[in-house]
């Protein structure tokens, strides 16, 4: 898999895309930094990782959640400060397209009883490393390596490694356990439960499409029936596969990519609710011969330019549960 191209580089080439951001030189740096934010007449002071290029806000990083805000994909709208509502960041407080950075292990949520987090490089590129691992209830570690760059036709870009060392291989009915590498999400669906202003405007996201493990691009309008229990609501991926988050034709998409990984897809899961992706993988059946189960992947988290976005509307075939006409792209 290393030496071939993978399905969302086949169809950006395919759409002939054009490199909008050829100019453009990163000039990445990541620090740290307070915010203030007032509710109910009192003031909470919260310390962010913040990622820029030049003078302007790439991304926002919580560290305690292992979740990463990218305020945007495009280096000409990288805004001059981040837009955090005045009231509060949470879950559903999202700045842009969020994504975790560690896997969910255990549980919905970063759970390892010691983790590393830094930085590292910065300029043209910058490398997150976020390390985990478990001594209670397991022997086992992971490991999430993400590098920050500029590509000349997607804008800004995450190339991702991840990996996890378990002495624990299976679940309670004796299968082997699928760990959930990354949930992300974006902002709004006109659909979802979150309701309120697109970001960017052009960005509404109302479709799922999954390139599947059969060749297929199949996908569904984000609504709780669709999610729950649509034809695709569990999809296997495939193997340098993608999963894309898109509006209608003239809007840009977002998509992660399953570059290569080391064990069959579990398939991926849009959730009912908050309309993020759950992106699972499970680990060997088997493990290797010091008892551990082994499982890598690499990953690209990125945005899909308009040209793509029609190329996959094209050919996708949609599930229409629950699509209300009047109301979705």
């Amino acid at each position: 898999m290393a030496d071939t191209i993978d399905e969302a580089e086949k169809l950006v080439r395919a759409c002939k895309a054009p490199a909008r951001y050829l100019t453009h030189v990163a000039a990445f740096s990541a620090q740290q930094e307070s915010f203030e934010f007032t509710a109910n007449g009192k003031t909470e002071t919260r310390r962010f990782w913040t990622i820029k290029d030049g003078t302007h806000y790439v991304a926002v990083v919580e560290e305690s959640m292992c979740q990463l805000d990218m305020i945007t994909f495009s280096p000409t709208q990288a805004p001059d400060k981040p837009p955090f509502a005045p009231d509060e960041y949470t879950w559903e407080s999202l700045l842009g397209t969020r994504i975790t950075t560690t896997p969910w292990y255990g549980d919905m949520r970063p759970t390892g009883d010691t983790r590393e987090f830094g930085f590292g490089g910065g300029g043209r590129t910058l490398t997150l490393t976020v390390k985990e691992s478990w001594t209670k209830t397991r022997r086992a570690e992971s490991s999430c390596v993400m590098v920050l760059r500029v590509d000349p036709v997607l804008g800004y870009v995450w190339d991702i490694a991840t990996a996890l060392a378990t002495s624990v291989g299976t679940d309670a009915k004796g299968q082997p356990d699928r760990i959930e590498f990354f949930n992300w999400q974006v902002k709004v669906t006109r659909l979802g439960r979150r309701n309120d202003r697109p970001w960017p405007v052009a960005w509404t996201h109302e479709r799922t499409v999954f390139h599947r493990s059969d060749d297929k691009l199949v996908g569904f309008y984000m609504n709780p029936d669709a999610n729950g229990r649509g034809k695709y609501r569990r999809t296997e991926v495939k193997d340098g596969g993608y999963v894309a988050m898109l509006p209608d034709e003239d809007g840009w998409g977002v998509a992660l990519v399953h570059r290569e990984k080391s064990a069959a897809s579990c398939g991926n899961a849009t959730c009912d609710m908050w309309a993020d992706s759950h992106n699972y993988l499970a680990l060997p059946a088997r493990p290797d011969a010091d008892g551990v189960f082994r499982l890598a992947a690499k990953w690209r988290f990125q945005a899909l330019p308009p040209e793509a976005v029609a190329e996959i509307l094209r050919w996708v075939e949609m599930d229409e549960l629950g699509h209300d006409t009047d109301v979705a792209c």
